[in-house]
């Protein structure tokens, strides 16, 4: 049996002390069968040189440069065109993804069957210089949480961490 395909998005603007270390955290997945989208939104700093270094060593990347800043939903958009994965992740150029996301996500996705379309998981925050600042759970407990159509509730209020969700791109 194949393993289902997954696609995670990196979007860059300006993250040019951080995307190096988003790359590699989606290239030391424990899961194999990923497509790695870097799309840089026409970044005035670094970025873009240092996505060129990472695709130099590793032309399994694809990246996308964009020659106009076209903001964070237009430059997902480019990319979701270019994705095969069944499932996706939206992963900002500041976050990294620990070892085994990918793997426990298309698990619960997989188990979950058509009456789920997105997973998503706990968060820590932390600052510039690798502190942890707190989980995101601490701000917003599990028990708040609602569960089966939450698409209302997503637009009233926040309590996902966007980039820990993996979602089945048949949801968008």
């Amino acid at each position: 049996m194949s393993l289902p395909r997954v696609t995670v998005i990196c979007l860059c603007y300006n993250q040019e002390r951080f995307v190096r270390d988003a790359i590699f955290s989606v290239l030391s997945q424990t899961y194999s069968e990923i497509q790695l989208l870097v799309v840089d939104d026409a970044s005035t700093d670094n970025s873009a040189s240092v996505i060129k270094e990472c695709v130099a060593s590793y032309p399994e990347i694809n990246f996308i440069s964009l020659s106009k800043n076209s903001g964070n939903c237009k430059a997902f958009n480019v990319a979701l065109l270019e994705a095969e994965g069944e499932f996706v992740i939206d992963l900002a150029a500041d976050d990294i993804l620990l070892p085994d996301r990918v793997s426990r996500g298309v698990m619960a996705l997989t188990h979950a069957g058509d009456r789920v379309g997105v997973n998503f998981t706990d968060a820590d925050w932390i600052a510039e210089d690798g502190r942890q600042l707190y989980r995101h759970s601490e701000k917003f407990p599990q028990k708040t949480i609602p569960e089966g159509d939450i698409y209302k509730g997503l637009i009233e209020r926040f309590f996902i961490c966007s980039p820990t969700m993996m979602f089945k791109r048949s949801v968008i």
